[in-house]
C-alpha cells in the first residue's frame, strides 16, 4: 500500500480508518491566550457523527467495535506508559512539568493528558473519541500549525512522526521548531529493525484472520524515520535516548491484544505504579524500538 491516491489528512491522521470522527472548530488566537492563561478548557467539541441502533448486523458491529475501542481507551495502557514515561521524566527534567505551556502533535483523544494533569493542547486532524481534559483540542496539520512563532514552551511529537510521508517529514519538524520556545520532543520508532518488528505483528493480526488497527496498517505504508533527520539542527541542542528494547515491544504488543491483560496492566500501574516505572525503564535497553530526541534551545 503506498501513498498514491491518499490524502494528506489521512496520513497525518492518529484516526484514519475509523467509522466517525468529533470535528473539532480551529482554536483562535483569543483562544490560545486564554489557554496559556491558565484557564481551563471548554466544553467537549461536537460531534459529528454518532452512531444510531440498526437492524442490519454491519451497524451492530460497528457498534461493538466502538465500545471496545472506548473501553480500551479507558484503560491505562501499558505501552503507552513506556513511551510517555520517558517524556514526563524529560519535562521534570527540564523543569518543564508542572506550568510550561505545551501543545502535542498527534495527540489523538487523551495524549499525554494521562500521565500529566496540566492543561495542554492536543493537536490532530481529527479525533475518533471525545478529547479528555486536560486537553483543548484543535484540529490542524502538522505540516502548517496555525500558532505564531515560538507560540509554546513544549512541543511534543510522540509516534506521529513515521506516519507522516518521507518528503514532509522535515516540514513538520520544521513546524514544531518554528512554535517552540525551549523544547521539542520527537519520539518515534526509527530504523529497519523496528519496522520489521511492526511488519510481524501485522501478520499475526493478518494470520489470525484479524484486521490490524490503523496505525499499524499506516506503519506499513512506508520505511521509518532515521536518526539522520536530527544529526544537525541550528540553533537547537540534540539529545537522542533509546526506548523500548525490540524484544520488550514486540511481547507487548502481543500480549496487549488480550482486554484481560489489560486490564491487568491497569490495575499493575494504579496499584504500584513507581514499580510499573522502574521495570519499563528496565526495558530501555538496545536494540530499540524507539528513539526520542529532546531539542533544546540554545541560549
Amino acid at each position: 500500500m503506498g501513498f498514491k491516491g491518499r490524502s494528506l489528512a489521512s496520513l497525518l491522521s492518529w484516526t484514519t480508518r475509523r467509522e466517525h470522527v468529533y470535528e473539532v472548530p480551529p482554536l483562535g488566537k483569543a483562544a490560545l491566550r486564554q489557554f496559556r492563561n491558565g484557564c481551563k478548557p471548554g466544553p467537549p467539541p461536537p460531534i459529528l457523527g454518532k452512531w444510531t441502533m440498526g437492524r442490519d448486523s454491519d451497524s451492530l458491529q460497528r457498534q461493538i467495535r466502538n465500545r471496545r475501542m472506548n473501553r480500551i481507551l479507558r484503560c491505562e495502557m501499558l505501552n503507552w506508559a513506556a513511551r510517555y514515561y520517558p517524556i514526563v521524566r524529560i519535562l521534570k527534567a527540564h523543569g518543564l512539568f508542572h506550568d510550561a505551556s505545551l501543545i502535542e502533535i498527534g495527540s489523538g483523544s487523551v495524549g499525554i493528558g494521562r500521565f500529566r494533569k496540566v492543561p495542554f493542547v492536543g493537536c490532530d486532524v481529527a479525533f475518533a473519541t471525545e478529547p479528555r481534559w486536560p486537553m483543548t483540542a484543535i484540529t490542524a496539520s502538522a505540516a502548517q500549525l496555525p500558532m505564531n512563532d515560538k507560540e509554546f514552551d513544549v512541543v511534543l511529537a510522540s509516534d506521529v512522526l513515521e506516519h507522516i510521508p518521507p518528503d514532509l517529514r522535515q516540514t513538520v519538524i520544521g513546524e514544531s521548531l518554528r512554535v517552540a520556545r525551549k523544547l521539542v520532543i520527537f519520539g518515534f520508532p526509527c530504523g529497519r529493525l523496528a519496522w520489521e518488528s511492526d511488519q510481524a505483528l501485522f501478520n499475526v493480526y493478518r494470520n489470525a484472520q484479524n484486521a490490524p488497527p490503523a496505525w499499524l496498517a499506516e506503519h506499513m505504508d512506508a520505511p521509518f524515520p532515521g536518526t539522520e533527520l536530527f544529526q544537525q539542527v541550528d540553533g537547537w541542542d540534540v539529545q537522542q535516548i533509546g526506548n523500548e528494547n525490540l524484544r520488550f515491544h514486540a511481547w507487548l504488543m502481543r500480549r496487549e491484544r488480550s482486554y484481560i491483560f489489560l486490564r491487568a496492566s491497569q490495575a499493575a500501574m494504579r496499584v504500584a505504579p513507581l514499580l510499573v516505572e522502574f521495570l519499563l525503564r528496565r526495558a530501555d535497553r538496545p536494540p530499540c524500538y524507539r528513539q526520542i530526541f529532546v531539542l533544546s534551545k540554545q541560549n
